[in-house]
């Protein structure tokens, strides 16, 4: 089987580390063949065990795969390739190691923060309120996470697995925090003020996801977004709402003169008004009831059309009014008004 060479495989990538609870998805690729007749067969082993090939947990012609795999045990790959023409498969690559031990559970497993220059023993290295796992945001764009030294240089560029936060960077976070999605199907997220207000977790049809629903018999029910920690670098506000009747969305904010600041995003004629604490920012004066819409909202952008000499040091809180039915999805905070 001369045609096949040498497999050497390397470990890319790790997706969804932050999400996962108990399983997590590994990104591999290697070297092998230049012709396209010869597939790959990918076989997995734990600590004690020996690889079963007749059971390849991948196969195909692509030389990179994304497997899922359990968190309880390391895990160990190996590639084959197999020459279906004349019925032969080469011997094994090198064994790779994947080992999911998180000694300072911050979502980032020690072998991917020895690589990086992360503190194994502190979940939050730079000290700036985020942990590190959650700098690294993977479930965002887990193709740009490459973790291994794939140029062989010895070095690897953290430019090319940073995607929006650093955790060595006290100064730069997340580029985007969700703040509710609504996709575990709790309501823990949200306290309303008025035992006759009704917080749900509901199937939307359109969205094809689930929503949350506030329902206030009043105008004044207030539905407050709870332990919600201050954020000190994402000022654009983000989400999609229907509303039935009247509302509005409160951010509550504190300036880098030590002033608090309400905005108040409404319905009507876009513009910005605001000379105090309060700022309104208009949202639009025809926006259809019972319908979705999106909202983006760069807070700092609308502070300094009202109050020129005013900077927002962080975002405080979120509170909703609305009178019968309100759904929000989506929310977030962002860095940017683009996506």
């Amino acid at each position: 089987m001369k045609k096949i060479g040498t497999i050497v495989i390397l470990l890319l990538a790790i997706a969804n580390v932050a999400n996962a609870i108990d399983k997590i998805n590994v990104t591999l690729a290697w070297e092998g063949s230049d012709d396209p007749t010869i597939s790959y067969l990918l076989f997995a082993r734990h600590e004690g065990e020996a690889y079963n090939y007749d059971t390849p947990i991948w196969s195909g012609y692509e030389q990179r795969c994304t497997v899922e795999i359990s968190l309880d045990d390391p895990t160990y790959f190996v590639v084959r390739a197999y020459d279906d023409v004349n019925d032969v498969k080469s011997g094994d690559s090198n064994e790779v190691l994947y080992d999911a031990v998180d000694s300072d559970s911050d979502g980032l497993p020690d072998m991917l923060e020895e690589i990086i220059g992360t503190d194994l023993n502190d979940p939050d290295t730079d000290h700036d309120g985020i942990d590190d796992g959650e700098e690294y945001d993977y479930w965002d764009s887990p193709e740009n996470l490459l973790i291994a030294d794939v140029d062989g240089d010895g070095y690897l560029d953290r430019d090319e697995i940073k995607n929006g936060g650093d955790p060595l960077d006290p100064d730069y976070g997340p580029s985007v925090i969700v703040l509710e999605d609504a996709e575990d199907g709790k309501t823990d997220r949200w306290q309303s003020n008025h035992k006759k207000s009704l917080v749900e977790n509901v199937y939307d049809e359109e969205l094809d996801s689930r929503v949350i629903k506030l329902y206030g018999k009043r105008y004044r029910h207030r539905f407050t977004l709870v332990n919600m920690e201050t954020n000190m670098q994402l000022f654009v506000i983000a989400c999609k709402y229907s509303f039935a009747k009247r509302f509005y969305i409160v951010v509550t904010a504190i300036t880098e003169s030590e002033k608090d600041r309400k905005f108040i995003l409404r319905p009507g004629k876009e513009c910005v008004k605001g000379k105090r604490k309060k700022v309104k920012v208009y949202l639009g004066k025809h926006l259809a009831r019972n319908e979705w819409h999106e909202m983006k909202v760069d807070l700092q952008a609308a502070l300094s059309k009202v109050q020129p000499k005013e900077k927002i040091a962080g975002i405080t809180g979120i509170y909703v009014h609305a009178k019968k039915d309100f759904k929000i999805d989506d929310l977030k905070l962002k860095r940017t008004t683009l996506d």
